[in-house]
């Protein structure tokens, strides 16, 4: 932001998984509801060698969007609690509670395809290093 000027941020995780479901499809993955499908939208352990991809390798979903499943799982603004949603405002949620865990989203290159669906969560250690975890900015 210092460099740009851009005012870029981590997205929330509603915004995060609004964007994935492609403006709040009903899809279990980012660009297709078809398993047999996903192989055309996402790096998960069926395809991608034990390896991350560069962006832009499979389809992006009806948003344009690249890699929101698989490749590298994404992190959000919001910490990670399981009890928040109990309690959370229904629109727009952010859990901003500092809590020892961040949320991530999206699943990775490791990972099968039911741990890359739109609504999976992951509670992310920001302290510890992982190549299975990057970030996607938004403005």
């Amino acid at each position: 932001n210092e460099l740009t000027k851009g005012g870029y941020r981590l997205p929330s995780e509603a915004e995060w998984e609004y964007a994935a479901r492609e403006g709040g499809k009903k899809i279990r993955w980012a660009g297709t509801d078809n398993e047999g499908a996903l192989n055309d939208y996402a790096w998960f352990d069926f395809n991608s060698e034990s390896a991350y991809h560069p962006v832009k390798q499979k389809k992006p979903n009806a948003l344009g969007l690249y890699d929101m499943s698989g490749n590298v799982a994404e992190l959000c603004d919001d910490y990670f609690s399981f009890e928040y949603y109990k309690k959370s405002p229904k629109r727009d949620p952010l859990n901003e509670r500092h809590e020892s865990w961040r949320v991530a989203r999206g699943g990775s290159f490791l990972y099968d395809p039911n741990r890359l669906r739109t609504t999976f969560r992951y509670a992310y250690d920001v302290k510890l290093k992982h190549v299975i975890v990057g970030l996607r900015l938004a403005q």
